[in-house]
């Protein structure tokens, strides 16, 4: 059986074919095309996922398109259309290395986005209590509390998460 490429070993390939398709193409001509210029054998496009029984090469080269977007590449101004942008043309220049490191450079701004709202979160709730600021001990709650959770005595959030219910 031979291994099916992860997401990242998808993203400049898919790049490049939306490129070679005009620019722009629907899922269904990505598909085709990536399959096309990498020769999948026909044990790796009949791969399905257990649970679900989806196939399992459509569905990382959906995420390759996903994170493409999410690094500016490449748009989805409609269902199932794709366009690349023109960092994503510029792109095309560099590596297959380049484009994973722009995706997980992207990924990790979006991490730290979610993790300061969350934390924000946290605070904005441990300080909105009837009763004033929340002060709770992790080892009496068995809880260890996210970095800067934000209540009275700077120890965690949990007490404010119930308080916030």
């Amino acid at each position: 059986m031979t291994e099916l490429p992860k997401y990242d070993e998808l993203l400049f390939p898919t790049l490049r074919a939306i490129a070679m398709l005009g620019g722009s193409a629907s899922i269904d001509e990505i598909q085709d095309r990536l399959t096309a210029d990498l020769g999948f054998a026909e044990d790796q496009l009949a791969r399905v996922y257990p649970r679900s029984g989806a196939p399992v090469l459509p569905d990382r080269m959906a995420w390759a398109r996903s994170f493409l977007r999410l690094a500016g590449l490449l748009e989805n101004p409609s269902k199932g259309v794709w366009v690349v942008t023109e960092d994503g043309r510029a792109a095309l220049d560099g590596t297959a290395a380049a484009v994973r490191e722009r995706v997980r450079d992207a990924q990790r701004a979006v991490t730290r986005t979610r993790k300061a709202a969350a934390a924000q979160a946290w605070r904005a709730a441990a300080m909105s209590t009837t009763a004033g600021p929340i002060a709770c001990s992790p080892r009496s709650a068995g809880w260890s509390p996210p970095p800067s959770s934000g209540c009275a005595s700077g120890c965690c959030a949990k007490a404010a998460l119930s308080a916030w219910r």
